[in-house]
């Protein structure tokens, strides 16, 4: 990767610019040990303020290969084209919703 200046040379002189000398490749250095054991860690349950947090919890398992998209009614204009579109009037609208307005 190369980074220049983002200014001009003729621009550069002018106000008496110096290029940046390279710096010297370094050596990587040996892999480090981690300062203490790693092992499993026991589960804690969320603090108070992580549960005020959390919006909603799924009891059982989730089946996502049975899971179909819902089809658009025969003759309905797509509103949007792109993907970019549809996920950015998406993710409005989602934020709209989360938003707590009433205090």
């Amino acid at each position: 990767m190369r980074i220049d200046s983002s200014l001009p040379l003729h621009i550069a002189r002018a106000y008496g610019v110096t290029p940046a000398k390279r710096s010297a490749p370094v050596a990587p250095t040996a892999a480090i040990a981690p300062a203490q054991p790693t092992g499993q860690v026991a589960a804690e349950p969320p603090s108070e303020n992580v549960q005020r947090l959390i919006a909603g919890r799924v009891r059982g398992p989730v089946d996502f290969a049975s899971a179909s998209t819902p089809a658009s009614p025969a003759g309905a204009y797509q509103l949007y084209t792109r993907a970019a579109d549809k996920i950015e009037a998406t993710i409005a609208v989602r934020t709209g919703q989360a938003i707590d307005i009433t205090g």
